[in-house]
């Protein structure tokens, strides 16, 4: 449908090259925004009305997909998109 494709509120931000760059979903890059300003995971639940654990699974694949095992190299890799 044509409202598929409306950016989250979230989005363009930080994250936004990044999302390009490793495709990722609106929700992933929505997700990941709020992550890598320093959101915790129960943070991001309230903010996104989605349970921990879809938050978890989200993030999941955001490191899957950007090619990284945990937070801090995620941020070391939201970092160095930043500045492309």
């Amino acid at each position: 449908s044509a409202h598929a494709h409306r950016p989250p509120k979230h989005i363009p931000g930080r994250m936004a090259v990044a999302a390009e760059v490793f495709q990722l979903t609106g929700r992933e890059a929505e997700i990941a925004e709020l992550l890598s300003s320093g959101h915790t995971y129960k943070m991001i639940s309230h903010e996104l009305f989605i349970s921990e654990n879809t938050v978890k699974t989200h993030i999941k694949n955001i490191y899957s997909k950007m090619n990284v095992r945990n937070k801090t190299e995620f941020l070391e890799m939201a970092k160095i998109t930043r500045k492309v």
